[in-house]
């Protein structure tokens, strides 16, 4: 197995290294290894440093076009039967935002949440479990 030249050095505050750096998301760290992601976006510039964590790994490339470019060629391939997000660390997907439920928040623990319902006024407390049934309202219902 031939062990990788590149550093693991990708937290850099620098702007130019912030703007040359991509996030790569929903990986495989499982079966994929840091030579394998290094193969992966060499074809795309020179890289100064890849960090692998559970599910996802940091590549710093060492200018922002060559980043750019991997974003474009890479997000959402299919790499060992998962869709690869890669975007550039500097600059969120315009579909992301800050909330990612914005109808369900937590009450206490993590088995039970408050649920609005489309209904002004009412809500509903319970387990959040596929088979969750809404009580009905006679009154509502026509």
């Amino acid at each position: 197995m031939k062990m990788s030249k590149v550093g693991n050095q990708t937290n850099s505050q620098d702007p130019q290294a912030v703007n040359s750096r991509v996030f790569v998301g929903n990986l495989n760290t499982f079966q994929c290894s840091k030579t394998d992601v290094e193969r992966m976006f060499q074809r795309y510039g020179r890289l100064a440093g890849i960090s692998m964590h559970k599910g996802y790994a940091f590549v710093q490339f060492t200018n922002p076009f060559d980043a750019r470019s991997a974003c474009l060629g890479e997000d959402g391939r299919t790499v060992l039967s998962q869709i690869l997000d890669v975007n550039m660390v500097a600059e969120p997907k315009p579909h992301q935002t800050g909330r990612k439920r914005q109808n369900v928040s937590k009450t206490g623990n993590d088995c039970t949440a408050r649920i609005n319902l489309p209904v002004r006024g009412v809500s509903f407390k319970g387990p959040l479990y596929p088979s969750l049934k809404v009580p009905t309202n006679p009154k509502l219902d026509v």
